[in-house]
């Protein structure tokens, strides 16, 4: 998605005119907009996309309890999900495939350039 999002940038700065950075906040803004409207999300939801990699992100405050009770709140059960510490014996192959994701994207949301290095106690987070 960061090459058509690119495309788009580079299109209305060169083409149209238009400030890099107003066309960043726009977007941001318009994503944060539409997330609002259509899923269950707090007023703290944050949309920011890294000026260098156009990667986005999405932030919300959530408050923990014991049961999932609307928007802002979530299960503790769910939560403890969210983050994993590693434990002996655990490989990032089978902490993927617990969760059902890849190890590529396991490794590129805990910021690890090498797979096979994790250690145990080390949190993860599980996207």
């Amino acid at each position: 998605m960061s090459n058509e999002l690119l495309s788009v940038i580079s299109y209305l700065e060169r083409d149209r005119g238009v400030n890099r950075e107003i066309i960043i906040q726009a977007i941001e803004s318009a994503i944060q907009q539409a997330a609002r409207k259509s899923l269950d999300v707090s007023n703290d939801l944050r949309v920011e996309i890294d000026r260098k990699t156009l990667t986005i992100k999405a932030f919300d405050t959530v408050v923990v309890s014991e049961e999932e009770s609307g928007a802002g709140f979530l299960s503790l059960r769910r939560a403890r999900a969210l983050k994993r510490d590693v434990q002996p014996g655990d490989t990032l192959s089978q902490i993927a495939a617990w969760y059902g994701i890849s190890v590529d994207y396991l490794c590129e949301v805990n910021e690890l350039w090498n797979p096979n290095m994790i250690y145990v106690g080390q949190v993860l987070i599980i996207p």
